[in-house]
């Protein structure tokens, strides 16, 4: 039995507006997933602190690097200072936990053994800290970079637990 000339085209009508639906909301959602959380105001708090520290450092000596999270690039430098520079950004859904954060971030750059030391201490290494997380749903992402200048003939002792390392320009 066949169908009616005016059916077979509503059908057809019927059918191509479900094809534009569903294509409509697939691109609304690849949208919605390639867009920063925080820029359409799901309530995500972003702040940033920058640190720098510097130090004299003797040819010969060693500088240890004992990061745990961050990312980590080396280059050489100008004289006989190493020269640090760290930046940490945090995002949270929790109002005040990035300021929090940071507040209790320190970059340590001090005389050590034969040589210098380079910490990047932050909270996320006290006991207790992961505590905050227990029974509540936080959304929190935290990314440190760490850039180190270094003289000519130093020895580098490097402990990264997490992150990428990158040396430029040394001949």
């Amino acid at each position: 039995e066949k169908s009616p000339p005016g059916r077979r085209r509503q059908k057809k009508e019927d059918q191509m507006k479900r094809v534009i639906f569903f294509l409509v909301l697939l691109i609304w959602v690849l949208f919605c997933f390639t867009q920063d959380v925080s820029a359409i105001g799901w309530g995500k708090e972003i702040e940033s602190k920058t640190f720098g520290k510097n130090i004299n450092a003797e040819p010969g000596n060693t500088l240890v690097i004992d990061l745990r999270h961050a990312d980590l690039t080396v280059s050489p430098g100008d004289g006989s200072r190493i020269s640090v520079k760290a930046v940490v950004e945090v995002k949270s859904s929790q109002p005040g936990f990035s300021k929090n954060f940071l507040a209790g971030t320190e970059l340590i750059l001090e005389p050590y053994r034969q040589g210098a030391r380079l910490k990047l201490k932050t909270p996320r290494g006290e006991s207790g800290f992961w505590k905050v997380f227990i029974n509540q749903h936080i959304n929190l992402s935290i990314s440190s970079r760490v850039e180190v200048k270094v003289p000519a003939r130093q020895s580098l002792d490097i402990h990264n637990k997490y992150g990428e390392f990158f040396r430029k320009d040394f001949g």
